[in-house]
């Protein structure tokens, strides 16, 4: 019973840091556009959080998406990769996203996306 309420402190001292660590970047950017990708970043990070029944179950790892910016402003998922389970859901929460900054239209960056206790 000791070792469960530890785990569960340190489940929840892992969330405040930020367990669901995402990482954009892209090449050829302008400062200014890497600004607006950093907001893009942010957007992200709202929609994907480490998801409760993957963690209860165990399951972690890391999944890396490459994704372009349609002219709608949408994230358009051109390959992803890591854990099934995980890639799933990333790509289902990555369609929740609106980008609304048109000077990224056509843009394409890779995010990783840290899932581990």
């Amino acid at each position: 019973m000791k070792n469960v309420s530890i785990l569960i402190r340190a489940a929840i001292a892992v969330l405040f840091i930020g367990l669901s660590s995402t990482t954009v970047s892209a090449s050829g950017l302008t400062e200014g556009k890497r600004a607006n990708l950093a907001d893009v970043k942010q957007m992200i990070d709202k929609e994907i959080q480490f998801p409760k029944a993957a963690r209860e179950a165990g399951v972690t790892g890391k999944v890396k998406a490459q994704l372009t910016i349609t002219n709608e402003g949408k994230l358009n998922v051109e390959a992803i990769n890591g854990n099934p389970a995980l890639t799933k859901y990333v790509q289902k929460q990555l369609n929740n996203v609106v980008v609304s900054n048109y000077l990224l239209s056509g843009k394409t960056f890779i995010a990783n996306f840290d899932f581990r206790n």
